[in-house]
C-alpha cells in the first residue's frame, strides 16, 4: 500500500497521522533559476499582452488628437505656416509611443508584483514556474504566507535583483538554500509540499 503508516494498528483503535513530518529538500540554485526563468517568460508574455491591448489603443485614440493640435496652432499662427504639418505628425508619433515608457518600466513591475504576490500567498503556494519545478514557498514554520509577507519576499528579491543578482549566490553557501529575501522573510523553498 502506498501509504502504509496509515493502515490501522490491528492492536489498537487509532490511526497513525497522515503525514509525519519530514526534514525537507530545499529547491537548488539551478532549479529556482529554470523556475525564474519560465515565470519571466509568462510575465513578458502578460506585459506584451496588456501594451498590445491598452498601449496601442491609447496611441491610437491620442493619434487624431495630435494632427488636430498641430493644425490647430499652425492656424493660430503658433507654428510657422510652412511648417509641414504631417512630418510634425509623426515625429510626435513617434515621440508619443516612446512616451509610452510606463509599457517598458512600470507595467513589468506593477505585473511582477501581482504575479508573484498573489501566486505565493495562493494555495498553490508557488508560482507556475516554481510548481514546474516542484518547488514550493512556504514560511520556516510551514506555514502559507500572507499577502505581506509574499510582497516583502518580493521587494526583498527585487533589491537582489538589483544588484545584478549576486546575493543569489548565498544559495550555495547556506544550508537550507536561502536567498537574501528567504533570510529576511523567513521564507524556505522546498521541492515538493511537505509539513516542516
Amino acid at each position: 500500500m502506498l501509504y502504509s503508516h496509515r493502515m490501522m494498528d490491528t492492536q489498537s483503535s487509532s490511526f497513525e497521522p497522515p503525514f509525519l513530518p519530514v526534514t525537507p529538500r530545499y529547491a537548488s540554485f539551478w532549479r529556482r533559476l529554470h523556475a525564474y526563468g519560465i515565470d519571466s517568460l509568462l510575465i513578458t508574455i502578460l506585459c506584451v499582452l496588456l501594451e498590445w491591448q491598452f498601449g496601442s489603443v491609447a496611441l491610437a485614440q491620442s493619434a487624431p488628437d495630435v494632427a488636430a493640435q498641430i493644425q490647430a496652432l499652425i492656424d493660430a499662427g503658433l507654428l510657422p505656416a510652412d511648417t509641414n504639418a504631417q512630418n510634425l505628425h509623426a515625429t510626435l508619433s513617434t515621440q508619443l509611443s516612446a512616451s509610452l515608457s510606463w509599457s517598458n518600466v512600470i507595467l513589468p513591475l506593477l505585473v511582477s508584483a501581482a504575479y508573484n504576490i498573489v501566486f505565493l500567498a495562493s494555495g498553490w503556494q508557488a508560482t507556475p514556474g516554481k510548481r514546474l519545478f516542484n518547488a514550493y514557498v512556504m514560511h520556516a514554520n510551514g506555514s502559507r504566507l500572507t499577502y505581506e509577507q509574499a510582497a516583502l519576499r518580493h521587494l526583498a528579491s527585487g533589491a537582489s535583483t538589483l544588484l545584478a543578482g549576486l546575493p543569489y549566490l548565498t544559495i550555495f553557501f547556506t544550508r537550507e538554500r536561502l536567498a537574501p529575501h528567504d533570510m529576511l522573510c523567513d521564507t524556505r523553498v522546498v521541492i515538493g509540499r511537505t509539513t516542516m
